[in-house]
């Protein structure tokens, strides 16, 4: 069966770039695809429609789209025939036959025998796709074409590299919702959404039903994250080899290695093998608890500590005084599960002044007695510990104390440590930690480390941990990860307090991950904290934002910082408005605000200083761009949109002398330098773009680069790109040959382009 192709419209070209137009096959939100013909060579020819050439996503994704297909070949994917250079169109191998859902409708549903075979090529093929790191996203039936010789995965328009970080970050939703995975709605992209969204698309060739349900979006995206899928008319076999995959969460998902060759065995009969009997008999055992999940409301909770900033190790655990003294308020109703676990809400970590309102500052539960008078002498205490009145504190915690209440004890061991008589707060805490009081655990562990006594502070920041105190969990992990370098037990702790919901320890958990390298992780968490009010979650993405230059993630995230007057976050936030978004008046009045606040760490105020000296002179009243040797340029590593061509200007580039050496780039150590002039006393050409090209790669396509212009004395003018940017763009394993151009972009068109003499590039 042929699939339709509809006749031409009046508005239609009947030519394109030397292909003739033969019939409409589809019209999407962004591009138009077409049947042409070129040398008696049919393709479907997808091109960018005129309106979206100067529209970012829109461009990126089409790019990506060519980027990805160049990369692939295999018999059950459409091969790319040709590229247009400036990106406005593809063309792409055209396949016989109609996609998957037509065909469904049209025929019914695949015969068992006929699913098997469709089941294994279509599951080889993504198999390959995932080989060369490339991840679909949109495996659906309108994305599969029932081929004469199997089934053609098509439609890469929002696929993308798995190690591509700037597409891994939280994203629109993009898909076909009855065929998306929990992972379209969260924060991570991993390859086993695929797996997912390929077990969905099995079930409706079988059974031609949607996988899952939903009368709207909402209640579709419910159906997918928490209902079972429904497997009505599949054979049992059928919905045996297909539960793994559609587990909801994606580290417990089933591989495709696995899944293939189990359809082998039971497509040849095998039904008798120790490997199928094993599978089965696990999947049996797993498929209840992950084939469904759960609502769960989050409980914020998190404990009294220093913040840490960008980079930064734990500071003192002891430093909390004033906030952990402030535990008073027994909720009895609380809904956060506290088995003998103390949650200290800090407003540092994100916790508003309302939430602390509502939650109380402890959600503590003890079998120690508190009555009126006993929470009286409680508050004498915190009021007189806050206003440093330590003695007359200690008197009324010493009433609460000896009435038996484990606070009370918990608070005279605080303040004769302030006192600096520790052996005696050692014993007091552990008074409290004996009758369950969670903080008793931390501190007192603290208390141990601070003696240098660290067998002992480990001793009781476990026991703490077996109770479940977040705060002993959370030192016991800047321990392993801060002084021991494990960072895979660092983990294990803070995974334990971010699912006991402590804002911190998700925070920390996305540390550990950026420490060892695992990116992708460490954005989850950063995300998570940083979207429950971590400063330094905010910060610290922030700055894995910036390493790939994404200016535009990089100011959010140090924004949500700066709105709490975090002077790191200020700081970052000041150099990165300053740099490349070309707002330097509003980050020297961010860099002059932070510097007065008094938590400023010296470190900051050094740096904070150093900008302003650099960037915001005062000359008659007015402030210069910070800082005033950076040259505004382009935010994001976006692809050139080249709708009306490039034209070339021989009348300015004759102004420039050196113009003979355009092209040429030198990596001095992480950045390129792209010379614009002989010598430092030429004038600059009037641009306002580099861009870069991979020319190993055969279609070619300029970016947009993030630069610095510099004057480096005797060798000249020179733009300076990191070479990070250029190693996230290039993807094809080999050896990168950069060409450079620089550009003048007037009213979002490419008026005049300099490339003269490109130096030859040696890709062998």
């Amino acid at each position: 069966m042929k699939a339709p192709v509809q006749s031409l419209r009046s508005g239609d070209p009947k030519v394109f770039q030397g292909w003739t137009l033969k019939g409409l096959i589809a019209e999407g939100g962004q591009s138009t695809v077409y049947l042409a013909e070129k040398n008696r060579q049919l393709a479907a020819l997808k091109i960018i429609r005129k309106e979206y050439l100067h529209d970012e996503k829109a461009v990126t994704r089409f790019f990506t789209e060519i980027k990805n297909l160049e990369l692939l070949d295999h018999p059950n994917i459409a091969s790319v025939l040709e590229v247009e250079d400036s990106g406005k169109f593809i063309a792409i191998e055209y396949i016989q036959g109609l996609n998957l859902e037509d065909y469904v409708a049209e025929s019914g549903p695949l015969p068992i025998e006929e699913w098997w075979n469709f089941a294994l090529s279509l599951t080889k093929t993504v198999e390959y796709c995932h080989s060369k790191g490339i991840i679909h996203k949109d495996i659906s039936p309108k994305n599969v074409i029932a081929g004469p010789n199997g089934p053609v995965l098509i439609d890469f328009g929002i696929s993308y590299l798995e190690k591509d970080l700037r597409l891994t970050s939280k994203e629109e939703t993009i898909g076909t919702p009855p065929f998306m995975s929990p992972e379209h709605f969260g924060i991570v992209r991993p390859k086993e959404m695929d797996n997912f969204s390929l077990a969905g698309t099995l079930i409706f060739a079988g059974t031609g039903h949607f996988p899952f349900s939903g009368g709207n979006s909402a209640e579709m995206k419910d159906s997918i994250l928490y209902s079972r899928p429904d497997f009505r008319e599949l054979t049992e076999d059928q919905i045996k080899v297909l539960t793994p995959l559609l587990y909801k969460k994606s580290e417990d998902r089933g591989s495709l290695t696995t899944f293939s060759k189990l359809i082998k065995e039971l497509a040849s009969g095998d039904l008798a093998s120790d490997f199928a009997a094993k599978e089965f008999i696990k999947i049996e055992r797993e498929s209840q608890k992950k084939l469904i999940q759960e609502k769960k409301q989050l409980v914020v909770k998190s404990q009294s500590i220093k913040k840490i900033i960008a980079g930064a190790t734990a500071i003192s655990l002891l430093s909390i005084g004033a906030v952990a003294f402030g535990i008073v308020t027994i909720q009895n109703n609380s809904n956060v599960s506290a088995n003998n676990s103390t949650i200290s809400i800090n407003e540092t970590q994100g916790i508003s002044a309302e939430q602390n309102a509502t939650l109380g500052a402890e959600a503590q539960i003890d079998n120690s007695p508190l009555n009126k008078e006993i929470q009286a002498n409680l508050d004498l205490a915190k009021k007189f510990y806050l206003s440093n009145q330590l003695d007359r504190a200690l008197v009324y915690a010493k009433l609460a104390a000896s009435a038996g209440n484990a606070h009370g004890m918990y608070d005279v061991g605080l303040i004769l440590a302030d006192q600096g008589k520790s052996q005696e707060a050692v014993k007091w805490y552990e008074k409290a930690a004996n009758l369950g009081y969670g903080d008793a655990f931390w501190n007192l562990g603290g208390l141990y480390e601070k003696l240098g006594r660290v067998d002992s502070a480990l001793s009781w920041y476990e026991e703490g941990a077996k109770n479940n105190n977040v705060g002993s969990i959370n030192a016991l992990g800047f321990y392993y990860g801060d002084k021991k370098g494990d960072h895979n037990k660092a983990i294990s702790y803070f995974q334990k307090s971010a699912d006991l919901g402590s804002v911190l320890g998700m925070s920390n958990l996305g540390f550990e991950y950026q420490e060892i390298n695992d990116k992708v992780k460490a954005k989850k968490w950063y995300s998570t904290a940083s979207d429950l009010g971590s400063v330094d979650a905010s910060v610290n993405l922030g700055y894995m934002y910036e390493q790939t230059a994404d200016w535009t993630n990089a100011r959010k995230y140090y924004k949500r910082a700066a709105d709490k007057k975090d002077p790191m976050g200020m700081y970052n936030l000041a150099i990165v408005l300053g740099n490349y978004f070309g707002q330097g008046d509003q980050g020297c009045v961010l860099l002059k605000e932070a510097i007065l606040i008094k938590s400023i760490e010296p470190d900051t105020k050094k740096l904070a200083n150093a900008a302003i000296a650099k960037g915001c002179a005062t000359e008659a009243g007015n402030e210069s761009v910070l800082p005033s040797t950076a040259k505004a340029s382009d935010g994001n590593l976006q692809p050139v949109a080249t709708y009306k061509s490039s034209e070339y200007s021989e009348k300015l580039a004759t102004n420039v002398k050196s113009s003979s050496i355009f092209g040429r780039a030198f990596l001095s150590e992480n950045n390129w330098k792209i010379p614009l002039t002989n010598s430092a006393n030429e004038s600059v050409p009037p641009i306002n773009r580099v861009q870069f090209r991979d020319a190993s790669l055969p279609y070619g396509s300029w970016w947009n680069m993030p630069y610095e212009l510099i004057n480096s004395g005797n060798v000249g003018w020179q733009a300076v790109v990191s070479n990070l940017g250029i190693q996230l763009l290039h993807s094809s394993g080999k050896k990168v040959c950069p060409e450079f151009r620089f550009a003048l972009v007037q009213n979002g068109l490419v008026t005049y382009i300099w490339t003269k003499s490109v130096e030859p590039c040696n890709v062998s």
